[in-house]
């Protein structure tokens, strides 16, 4: 017997995360065991790229206020729950607390996966609901163990589809002049320390050139920003690319400032590519870079441009280093991995 789920989202932006729900999809759609259906609602502000959707998944698009489907999500996934014959309702990342109950008084499996790191205990207790709650990253469960949760929680990294990913390795030296720093632009990226830091290392540096792909609420922040630095000359803007562009074959240097990343998928495509990384010492990155010299404390500016400091004048010892780790994280953080682990998941749920 073929089993539906129901996997939800509820988007404000495109991102990361949103592209690791529809590479769930597409991949568990893909199995014998499972029918699936995607509800994503995205803000009104903004129309989701949903053409990478596999056909064999059944998916409701709603535009909808994050308040309003706060507050009519009951009946939605209630709707959907009976239209589609769901049997496991899977909820990411934001515990809309209707979606989960409508799971509950409908006797369905409920399986919660959290994808960001939460704040308050309130974030944390919105999940209380799920039969089943899982973290993307160590980060995120520890944190949900410091807001007081003593449940079991399951650990299942992301991963990202390689068959549409280019891994080409760039091996030229000169590359080491770009730096990049990929991300939406809002506050807890901090995309403003990357700019102060690169107008600070320029002066050192001469040939070096940063850029910044990616786009969000602090788009003007960022840009007058450079503007006041006096730096349109060497900082550039490019808005969002694809992840296949080929910009990024003569990036040299990552830069992740990010102080709340619950995974960092930009920071695993740059190992997949051979980048050299410089991230912050919180979050995820840790975990996904353990005993790593080019990651800096979180609230201090003058290491963060050290370690960027560090990575240049040593390129080719820290891409050494990265080209050892790569090969362990192509085999263990994609899309592969991550629908076994979901497939098993699914099955214990329904047995």
């Amino acid at each position: 017997m073929k089993h539906n789920i129901l996997i939800t989202w509820y988007s404000k932006a495109q991102g990361g995360a949103e592209k690791s729900v529809v590479d769930l999809c597409n991949k568990i759609a893909d199995s014998d065991r499972f029918g699936v259906t995607l509800l994503y609602i995205n803000s009104p502000k903004y129309y989701p790229d949903l053409s990478g959707v596999n056909p064999n998944v059944t998916v409701y698009n709603l535009r909808i206020n994050l308040w309003i489907y706060e507050n009519i999500s009951f009946l939605i996934v209630a709707f959907i729950l009976f239209k589609r014959k769901i049997t496991i309702l899977h909820s990411n990342h934001r515990g809309i607390s209707g979606e989960l109950l409508a799971g509950k008084v409908f006797r369905k499996t409920v399986l919660a996966t959290i994808r960001s790191i939460p704040i308050e205990i309130s974030n944390a207790n919105k999940f209380k609901r799920a039969d089943i709650l899982v973290a993307i990253s160590k980060a995120v469960e520890v944190r949900l163990r410091v807001l007081g949760c003593n449940r079991a929680i399951i650990v299942i990294h992301n991963g990202i589809d390689l068959n549409d990913f280019n891994c080409l390795i760039n091996k030229r030296l000169d590359i080491k002049n770009n730096f990049y720093f990929m991300a939406r632009l809002v506050r807890w990226k901090r995309p403003n320390w990357f700019v102060i830091s690169a107008v600070r290392l320029r002066k050192k540096y001469p040939k070096t050139v940063f850029h910044i792909f990616g786009d969000g609420p602090e788009r003007e922040n960022v840009k007058n920003l450079i503007i006041q630095n006096n730096a349109t000359g060497f900082i550039k803007m490019h808005g969002w690319i694809s992840y296949n562009d080929p910009m990024l074959d003569d990036m040299g240097i990552f830069v992740t400032t990010s102080y709340l990343e619950p995974f960092g998928r930009t920071t695993v495509e740059a190992v997949f590519r051979n980048k050299v990384v410089v991230g912050t010492k919180s979050g995820a990155i840790p975990e996904l870079l353990p005993d790593y010299d080019l990651l800096f404390e979180m609230n201090n500016a003058n290491d963060l441009l050290h370690k960027m400091d560090l990575a240049y004048k040593r390129y080719g010892y820290y891409f050494n280093d990265i080209a050892r780790r790569r090969d362990e994280f192509i085999k263990y953080y994609n899309i592969e991995r991550v629908k076994e682990d979901y497939l098993q998941l699914y099955d214990k749920a329904i047995d």
